[in-house]
Order: structure tokens, then C-alpha cells, then sequence
């Protein structure tokens, strides 16, 4: 009598090793799609944090703006205005930041790039005669 022997033959294994291929591919592809739309996720939600502050800055810097003129006289203008692209006005800002006091701001925007970025470019009002420290910086929308 012919014993048969116990295991698996060369056509099952290939089939095995097929599907296991397979599944390993399918879950690859699932593992990389879920990567990518994690760290497209973060971007945004980076981008939409640095908006955020952003606005609080300007919001509370706008909020606490101060009804300055030149020279402490009436019939000067107040250090206020804008134009359709642009906005100018005086506030303060804490201690903590470049010793605080009265700064002058400016915002507007720069038409010459892609996305139309906020500039934000503030000067010490001038109090003494101290030179005038300039600092400027750059906050894209998204």
C-alpha cells in the first residue's frame, strides 16, 4: 500500500505566497495613503494655527490702538489711516516684547507675490532721542 505523504505541495505554496504578497501590497498601499493624508492634514493644521495667530495679534493690537496725534495738538491728524491695501496706526505692546511703549505699525500687502502675503512692519513711536528701532515681519494667509 502507497503511503501518502503529509505537508503541502509546490501549487499550494505558490498560491500562499501569491496572497500573502497581495494582502502585504494592499496593506502597503493602505499604511502610505494614510501617511501622506496625515502629514497633509498637519500641514493644515499648521497653516491654519499660524492664521489664527495672526488674527489674535492684530486683533488685540487694533483693539488697543491708541488715539495718538503728532505733537499733541488738535488740529493734527490722528496717527490712523489707510488706504485700500494698506493700514497705519499706533499701539502698544508689552514690556516683554523689545521693551514695549508706543509703536508705530503698518500693515499692508505685497502684491508682487503668489499668495499675497500681510506684511507687518512696526518703528518706535518716537518718545525720546533714542534712534528708531525697525523690525519687520511676514504672515501668509493660506
Amino acid at each position: 500500500m502507497l503511503r501518502r505523504a503529509h505537508g503541502f505541495t509546490l501549487v499550494e505554496l505558490l498560491i500562499a505566497l501569491t496572497l500573502l504578497a497581495l494582502i502585504s501590497a494592499v496593506i502597503f498601499g493602505a499604511l502610505d495613503l494614510s501617511g501622506r493624508s496625515w502629514d497633509r492634514g498637519e500641514v493644515r493644521a499648521e497653516a491654519t494655527a499660524g492664521m489664527r495667530l495672526a488674527q489674535e495679534f492684530l486683533r488685540t493690537n487694533l483693539e488697543a490702538q491708541h488715539p495718538l496725534r503728532l505733537r499733541k495738538v488738535a488740529e493734527f491728524p490722528l496717527m490712523f489711516g489707510g488706504e485700500a491695501d494698506s493700514l497705519r496706526y499706533a499701539a502698544p505692546i508689552p514690556e516683554r516684547v523689545l521693551g514695549g511703549g508706543i509703536w508705530y505699525f503698518r500693515l499692508s500687502i505685497a502684491k508682487d507675490e503668489a499668495k499675497s502675503p500681510l506684511i507687518l512692519e512696526r518703528r518706535r513711536f518716537p518718545t525720546s532721542t533714542k534712534p528708531s528701532a525697525r523690525c519687520s515681519r511676514k504672515t501668509s494667509p493660506s
